[in-house]
């Protein structure tokens, strides 16, 4: 995304729906991938010992919509086989 041509304005409210240059989810939070013939696969795991708000940040693909989960709880997401999960941020 080129942001060069926004104003102040325009770029705040990106950043708070989170559009742009998220904030990374810690460490406790797991992500497994595996990649079969058609899909990657992608088990993000939140292992913090507190409820959080997190997606995947995908490469090659769309980005998931804000999960909640609480401790221990996981959700799954799929994309195409060339897409990667890049980062998980919070949300």
């Amino acid at each position: 995304m080129i942001i060069s041509d926004l104003n102040y304005e325009e770029i705040s409210e990106l950043e708070s729906l989170n559009i742009i240059g998220g904030v990374r989810a810690p460490g406790c939070v797991d992500i497994n991938t595996n990649t079969s013939t058609f899909r990657t696969n992608a088990t993000i795991t939140n292992n913090c010992g507190y409820t959080l708000n997190a997606r995947a940040i995908w490469n090659f693909a769309i980005d998931d919509s804000c999960n909640t989960l609480d401790n221990g709880e996981a959700y799954k997401s799929s994309r195409g086989r060339q897409a990667t999960v890049e980062r998980v941020d919070l949300c």
